[in-house]
């Protein structure tokens, strides 16, 4: 009866710690030890670890576990001994990228100075600047960077840490980025800038911050909206007036002849309205329907938009494509007195 050389090995092998009387733990016993984030019991453990390098359903490692939650003693444990810092969990994840996004930077340069790769990609082309920029960690933003990180690294053209950082109102990681040679303008696909979508989410100190430094005012995306349009339609006030501040095209109208105002006037955002008229928009323009700022008020029950349009002057004889006026459309009776009385003014 033949006996392979494997059958031989497994039959005659003993492990050294079995050796020494000392049972082997199971890595998945150290990893639920490190999501309790007990970081002390951990190290007991690692000298008699079963496997360095095993991964859970997840594909979490130790290491990458150690990095997430902040365990800087034990990841250096585990480098020590040889665990593979290059491992990737199932969505892609190394354990540089857990580092970077949970803000460990000890963790972070311990596993670039073992060789780790700044611009490692996950499976959906994230790399760890954008996840350390998303989460504002700026010694983590500068440590990559000076590791040879690409600032203005597009994952399939799209995203740019700028862009990541202006999205998610990260004021000082915006600052840094800018400091370190970012590039304001590159566009995703869609065209949309860092002011962009920081005017889209209301965050004003980007929006004064990226305007300072000479981000294009009215960049359009490939909608054709601008900054103000979004700000407009989203209701932030306070970056619809620095950017009329800083010279914004009132204008500018969108592909589908939206303009400012008439974004405003949709979702009743009377504050926005007061300061577009303030700036001299025209009161009656009209959407490609002929629809103007006031039938579309009227029409969603915007009282005090309504107001605000009608003491600038607007008409209220005006008819859209279909020959409705703001009264024809009117939501509800109080808005038809404003409008009644307007006229009678008339």
């Amino acid at each position: 009866m033949k006996i392979s050389s494997l059958s031989l090995i497994l039959a005659f092998s003993f492990s050294v710690n079995a050796l020494h009387g000392q049972k082997e733990i199971p890595a998945k016993r150290v990893i639920a030890a490190l999501k309790e984030k007990d970081c002390a019991a951990v190290i007991k453990m690692l000298s008699t670890v079963d496997d360095l390098n095993y991964k859970d359903n997840a594909g979490g490692t130790m290491l990458m576990y150690s990095s997430v939650y902040g365990c800087f003693d034990a990841a250096n444990c585990l480098l020590e001994k040889g665990a593979r810092f290059d491992l990737r969990s199932n969505d892609g994840f190394t354990a540089l990228h857990m580092a970077s996004r949970n803000g460990h930077f000890e963790i972070a340069e311990l596993l670039l100075k073992k060789g780790a790769k700044a611009d490692e990609l996950t499976n959906n082309g994230t790399i760890a600047l954008y996840m350390a920029s998303q989460k504002g960690h700026t010694k983590i933003i500068e440590l990559l960077i000076e590791n040879g990180a690409q600032i203005d690294f597009q994952s399939a053209k799209e995203f740019t840490a700028l862009f990541i950082a202006s999205q998610n109102g990260q004021i000082e990681a915006v600052k840094l980025l800018i400091e370190k040679g970012a590039s304001l303008d590159l566009t995703t696909s869609r065209g949309a800038t860092a002011l962009f979508v920081a005017s889209s989410a209301g965050y004003a100190e980007v929006v004064k911050i990226l305007l300072v430094k000479g981000a294009k005012i009215d960049a359009m995306t490939r909608r054709g909206a601008t900054s103000l349009f979004v700000s407009s339609q989203n209701g932030y006030p306070e970056v619809v007036k620095l950017l009329l501040e800083h010279g914004a095209d009132i204008k500018k109208r969108t592909n589908d002849g939206l303009s400012p105002l008439l974004a405003a006037s949709i979702k009743g955002h009377s504050e926005i309205v007061k300061l577009l008229l303030e700036n001299n928009t025209e009161v009656d323009q009209q959407t490609d329907q002929g629809t103007t700022a006031l039938m579309i008020a009227a029409l969603n029950g915007h009282t005090q938009v309504v107001k605000l349009l009608l003491d600038k002057g607007a008409n209220t004889n005006l008819k859209n494509q279909s020959g409705k006026s703001a009264a024809d459309v009117a939501a509800n009776e109080e808005i038809r007195i404003l409008l009644a009385n307007s006229i009678k003014k008339l």
